[in-house]
């Protein structure tokens, strides 16, 4: 399959996955390529920009992260982040810490400066870790599996908080509403569930072979 484009919600710049394994990051407005970020010896799976806009993180299937400069183009880490595909990024709100998911069945943090692991919140789920988010008051990680299922984590301590089941169909994008009260998950089965992202009460559900548990 292809690598996803990756729009900077912040800025005007777009990360682009190239099939030799680079990276474009292009500016919308002007056309311009800002960057091209080359290295990376497998797909490119996952992309992040900080909220800066001056750094983008870029993961691939071998389960590598770099960290790069954008203005530069320089690596600042390079870091064999899990044993299995990278499948998610998401940088924290204050850009202190990049937070990866994986095939290998675990969520993992990164100290964004010093490019090491914050080994405390190391979060192992023993399935494949497709999606991953944070939550809009920054105090929980939500991660998606490959079935489908939800999970929610302490930012603090990496406890879980949350559990829904899935439809046993692998989720296609996992999103907050625009004002971020309701998670969004959609699958790959065709359908959508929606819950309170303060209390966890389904929503909506509209599967067509609703999950046991919402």
């Amino acid at each position: 399959s292809e690598s996803r484009q990756t729009l900077d919600q912040s800025t005007t710049l777009l990360a682009i996955p190239s099939e030799s394994n680079d990276v474009h990051i292009v500016d919308t407005i002007t056309g311009v390529i800002k960057a091209n970020l080359s290295g990376h010896d497998a797909k490119i799976n996952a992309v992040a920009f900080d909220a800066s806009g001056e750094l983008v993180a870029t993961a691939d299937e071998k389960g590598e992260l770099r960290i790069w400069s954008i203005q530069s183009g320089v690596v600042q880490s390079r870091i064999q982040a899990h044993k299995d595909s990278v499948n998610a990024l998401i940088f924290d709100k204050d850009d202190q810490v990049l937070m990866t998911a994986s095939s290998d069945g675990s969520i993992r943090v990164w100290d964004v400066e010093e490019g090491t692991e914050q080994t405390g919140l190391r979060i192992p789920i023993r399935r494949p870790v497709m999606n991953l988010l944070i939550s809009p008051d920054g105090s929980q990680i939500v991660s998606g599996l490959d079935d489908g299922s939800i999970q929610s984590w302490s930012m603090q301590t990496g406890d879980q908080l949350e559990s829904r089941v899935g439809t046993g169909s692998s989720l296609t994008d996992l999103k907050w509403s625009p004002d971020g009260s309701r998670l969004i998950a959609e699958s790959a089965d065709g359908s959508m569930r929606s819950w309170n992202s303060t209390t966890w009460d389904a929503q909506i559900d509209l599967s067509e072979n609703q999950a046991s548990e919402n």
